[in-house]
């Protein structure tokens, strides 16, 4: 089965906000060369400029189903699930017998683009009629796509349980913003991809924001030895005590394949220290260790730092992780994985852990959702978990919802999610907003996803 590599542009802070180029300038090159440049760029990594280059060729050769299949498969890496969704049911139309598995992901887009009953048809004639070898695998996939879109129409879609405000375009840029962090009601602390003014090239740095009567505003860089010129930075969460800072670096490993680090940095007399890349317990060699969180076991009251990562020994794709910090020796102990509970045959990122009700809250694509990532959470420690319970709506929408966060008096917080609203008005298609939260206490929850949540944060 296909993985977004979405997920690595994720870990590495790299959404590229690239629109589509005009294809006029490519007349010069032949058919070979461009599917020369497009094999090339795909091959790297370069998803927005192999889309240009397909493209081209596509305007060139509109029955070629091969290019088409490029296209729309690059159109799903890349966020733009409208457009995927277009070139796979053209696919699925034209050549059903070479591409039967195009209906699968035409499914799959319906389903992220909010056309829930046309997937589920889409979904059910699919299993009906694939006699792939991989037949079992797809189903597997099926029974949570189909318990996703049931989701839409059950009792869990208690849109009053939450309010979400989207936050303003001093935060919300035509880039990307990830992983907020409430440092109080009224400070915030998150990265966002801006273009460098010195060399115009797009990086991902730590801002902050302050609250005012009129909403959330940045406040320019987040003070502190965080930031670099040239390399992408985000992902951060303070450890208890606040003395620590954990977050994450990224740069470009084996075949131009992004890898994110994580760092941590240490405040000494009031001062941020110059960041430690984590040993290699925790930035395992060639693999991704990303999405810092922390927790506090109970037995012992130590320090649990969760992660995620793709290292071997994993459920699936990306898989949340933890390590137990020794705060007398400065060490880290050897990753364990959080279990089958969390993670899945699928990709678990953005973990956040609710210290006060032992909540860990996560994103996951493996489970059953409404949409790419949904936001689920479950209580327990390390590899002991409940079962866990889907957030339903409005926190989680038929695109991609991550970077679930709570404020200090657990009924305000922040979600990252590239749903249909952007900041400046116009139809979202792949950049990640941030989003405020409040849960409503005098709304009435019934049985729904928000049932345990209400409870545990309003107390």
């Amino acid at each position: 089965m296909k993985r977004k590599l979405i997920l690595g542009m994720i870990a590495c802070l790299l959404m590229i906000n690239a629109g589509y180029s005009q294809t006029d300038t490519l007349d010069k090159y032949n058919n070979s060369e461009l599917r020369r440049f497009a094999r090339n760029a795909d091959r790297a990594g370069d998803i927005h400029s192999a889309i240009i280059y397909y493209n081209a060729l596509h305007n060139r050769k509109n029955d070629n189903y091969s290019i088409i299949w490029k296209l729309a498969d690059l159109m799903h890496k890349a966020g733009y699930y409208k457009e995927s969704m277009e070139y796979y049911l053209l696919i699925w139309q034209g050549d059903p017998e070479k591409y039967p598995e195009a209906q699968f992901y035409y499914a799959k887009m319906l389903k992220m683009n909010g056309y829930y009953e046309e997937a589920i048809d889409n979904f059910m004639d699919f299993k009906r009629k694939y006699r792939g070898k991989d037949r079992y695998a797809y189903n597997k996939v099926i029974r949570n796509e189909l318990e996703g879109c049931e989701m839409v129409f059950s009792n869990m879609a208690n849109t009053g349980a939450v309010t979400l405000s989207l936050l303003d375009n001093t935060i919300n840029n035509t880039y990307t913003e990830l992983s907020p962090i409430p440092l109080n009601d009224t400070v915030m602390v998150y990265a966002s991809r801006k273009v460098d003014p010195d060399n115009g090239n797009p990086v991902c740095k730590f801002y902050s924001a302050v609250k005012t009567d009129h909403g959330w505003s940045a406040r320019g860089e987040f003070q502190g030895p965080f930031n670099l010129k040239d390399i992408n930075t985000g992902n951060g969460v303070f450890s208890p005590d606040g003395k620590r800072f954990y977050f994450t670096r990224c740069k470009t490993g084996f075949s131009n394949t992004p890898v994110s680090e994580i760092y941590v940095s240490h405040k000494e007399n009031g001062e941020w220290q110059k960041p430690v890349r984590l040993g290699k317990e925790i930035n395992f060699r060639s693999y991704t260790s990303t999405h810092p969180a922390i927790g506090i076991e109970s037995r012992k009251n130590r320090e649990v730092l969760y992660f995620v990562s793709d290292r071997p020994g994993g459920k699936g794709g990306k898989d949340i992780w933890y390590s137990i910090y020794n705060k007398e020796k400065n060490e880290y102990s050897n990753p364990r994985n959080a279990g089958r509970r969390v993670n899945t045959a699928g990709n678990e990122i953005t973990p956040y852990y609710e210290l006060n009700s032992g909540t860990l809250y996560f994103s996951s694509d493996g489970l059953p959702g409404m949409g790419g990532f949904d936001v689920f959470k479950t209580t327990g420690e390390m590899r002991k978990w409940k079962a866990t319970d889907n957030l339903g709506t409005p926190v989680n929408s038929g695109m991609d919802d991550m970077y679930y966060t709570l404020g200090g008096n657990g009924k305000q917080g922040f979600i990252v999610s590239n749903r249909s609203v952007s900041s400046t008005g116009k139809e979202h298609k792949r950049s990640d907003d941030i989003y405020a939260f409040t849960v409503n206490e005098d709304y009435k929850a019934e049985d729904t996803g928000y049932a345990d949540v209400l409870s545990e944060n309003i107390e």
